[in-house]
């Protein structure tokens, strides 16, 4: 990806067309936790090889930067009870019932402990509770809560390469299937997060701080390009607080699984495209 990148900031003329940006011209800022940051130097050294472009983050390691940090900001009474009302309100136009079925394949739920000692059976049956509590990122109980982390838990095996007998125990054979998974993992993303009222309190932090990088006072050694490295629910989080369309985990876990078949690189296939 930092290959790519560094083609199209040639292109725009953000990029010298030969070595490197002057210094200072570019500021790559991540969250502070240990894979933002690989991330971001991973991706600083595809995008700008050779160079010496620093990645700035917080100095306390291993906690998020308040910057990158999904959490509701508003304590009062009112805030509360709309954000309840939305994230309800997103939780109920869900249809997930046939994700929830092949998850429960996969797993094998009816064999496990919760079906058979607490006597939870049927993820479809079994109510998600949401919650907004000040301080905390927004939240929810109940089986979305268990379908969102076993689907991560899936695509993390899917894109650290494992073996595909060994992602989800094999049990995940063509991109239907991950379409209809990854709908657990985008419905909790957008039930919890992507409501106007949630998104612009809890995304308000990284919000703010684009603004000024875009529209505040401009210095002459202000850098021409920021490089913002953090989690990707807060990117979702800032598309919503500009109504700006996201890209789902669905789609580009479609995009990936075509990639495993073709040989082709999605995002070489996009740069292709017209």
């Amino acid at each position: 990806m930092g290959h790519y990148f560094n083609a199209w900031l040639k292109q725009t003329g953000l990029l010298p067309q030969e070595g490197c940006p002057t210094a200072g011209s570019v500021y790559v800022y991540a969250n502070s936790l240990q894979r933002t940051v690989a991330t971001a130097q991973f991706f600083s050294n595809g995008a700008f090889p050779g160079c010496d472009v620093s990645v700035h983050h917080q100095d306390k390691m291993g906690e998020m930067d308040p910057t990158f940090n999904p959490i509701i900001t508003d304590t009062s009474e009112a805030f509360n009870q709309q954000a309840l009302a939305a994230m309800n309100a997103a939780l109920g136009s869900l249809k997930l019932d046939a994700s929830y079925q092949q998850l429960a394949k996969i797993i094998d739920y009816k064999d496990s402990a919760a079906c058979k000692t607490d006597k939870h059976c049927d993820l479809t049956k079994e109510a998600s509770v949401m919650s907004a509590v000040p301080g905390k990122e927004p939240g929810v109980s109940g089986p979305l809560r268990v379908g969102n982390s076993l689907v991560d838990a899936f695509m993390l095996q899917y894109y650290e390469g494992f073996p595909m007998k060994e992602v989800a125990w094999g049990k995940i054979a063509t991109p239907q299937q991950w379409k209809q998974l990854a709908q657990l993992k985008d419905g909790y993303q957008d039930s919890l997060f992507t409501s106007p009222v949630v998104a612009q309190n809890v995304a308000k932090p990284l919000l703010t701080y684009i603004n000024n990088a875009l529209l505040g006072e401009r210095k002459p050694d202000a850098p021409k390009l920021t490089v913002l490295v953090g989690p990707r629910l807060q990117y979702r989080l800032a598309a919503v607080g500009h109504a700006v369309p996201a890209v789902s985990a669905a789609a580009a876990v479609r995009e990936n699984a075509d990639r495993r078949q073709t040989g082709v690189p999605a995002l070489a296939r996009r740069a292709k495209q017209p």
